[in-house]
């Protein structure tokens, strides 16, 4: 798995897979390179068996105070129609998709609601 260089990534031998975004200075804004790398992960998570949860927090005194103003805000102004749907397909695809049903507990394998909600961190 790729070390990721724009938040911390750690994960425990029980399983727990704790994402850090660690901008604490600029309140942990999002920035393109937060985004592509947040992608890469879920993407290497999809497969990982070891991963049982995934918890995201933030360092400092806030969790995240959404996309950085100067690093994609004023970006995006500049940015064709073209542009911003490259954009939103890539926040779009961050979302890791649903583990087998036999990878969770059997509760949540027969309650497909909850199940998703677990994604929803």
């Amino acid at each position: 798995m790729n070390n990721p260089s724009s938040f911390l990534y750690q994960l425990t031998s029980e399983g727990v897979a704790t994402i850090t975004l660690n901008r604490p200075d600029r309140l942990n804004a999002l920035t393109f390179e937060v985004y592509r790398e947040l992608t890469n992960l879920f993407a290497e998570l999809r497969d990982e068996t070891a991963v049982r949860v995934v918890v995201i927090t933030g360092a400092g005194r806030a969790f995240c105070s959404g996309g950085d103003v100067h690093d994609i805000i004023g970006e995006l102004f500049n940015r064709d129609m073209e542009g911003l749907l490259e954009f939103t397909r890539m926040t779009c695809e961050r979302r890791p998709a649903p583990a087998p049903a036999s990878r969770w507990p059997r509760t949540f394998a027969s309650q497909p609601r909850k199940r998703r909600l677990l994604f929803c961190l």
